[in-house]
């Protein structure tokens, strides 16, 4: 399987702190942008979902609606 990866949205210009995001069907990879060979963290799609959920659940109510979006996918 080929994986295709995109910096993510919340990693600005030049920031040092840049993840890059792959998805498929049935997974998603992140890594470190600096570090490509350094490993990823892989989540099947539920538990993506679940691990988002978790996050979200941890976050007060003022990040959650107003602060940074959490992906859907």
């Amino acid at each position: 399987m080929t994986v295709y990866w995109r910096k993510s949205s919340r990693s600005g210009a030049g920031a040092s702190n840049c993840v890059e995001v792959a998805r498929s069907a049935e997974e998603v990879r992140f890594r470190d942008s600096k570090a490509p060979g350094a490993g990823q963290l892989v989540f099947g799609a539920d538990g993506f979902q679940r691990f988002r959920a978790a996050v979200a659940a941890q976050l007060p109510a003022d990040v959650t609606t107003a602060g940074p979006r959490l992906p859907s996918w």
